[in-house]
């Protein structure tokens, strides 16, 4: 189960009879300046593992007075028992969906602001 509570994100691993086997919010990128961290959906492997795609939004100061709003993306996997396992920095698209494909690897969907260029 995944989703945002006081503007943190959260994964929660919950047993059949309802017990809660373990609760993730430090996940993310470990940064005390995170406004918000949002969690959008997860994606769990026959293996157990569980990915997670979402957006750690942080302020950095252009001026004392004009703080510029950035939005990361990320994509995360945890082991079973919640263990970070790695972190791929998704850059400024919002990617709100995650799936696991038959050839082992994970597909995401979201939209761009960027500019694509083909080489």
């Amino acid at each position: 189960l995944v989703g945002i509570a006081g503007g943190k994100g959260y994964a929660l691993r919950i047993a059949p009879d309802g017990t809660l086997l373990w609760a993730r919010t430090d996940f993310l990128e470990e940064n005390a300046t995170n406004a918000s961290d949002d969690v959008w959906d997860v994606a769990v492997t026959p293996e157990g593992y569980i990915a997670i795609v979402g957006q750690e939004t942080t302020y950095e100061n252009i001026l004392d007075f004009f703080p510029r709003m950035v939005r990361q993306n990320f994509l995360v996997l945890l082991d079973s028992d919640g263990n970070l396992v790695w972190r791929t920095d998704l850059g400024n698209t919002s990617v709100y969906g995650v799936t696991y494909t038959q050839q082992g690897t994970f597909m995401t969907c979201g939209i761009t602001s960027d500019y694509l260029t083909l080489i």
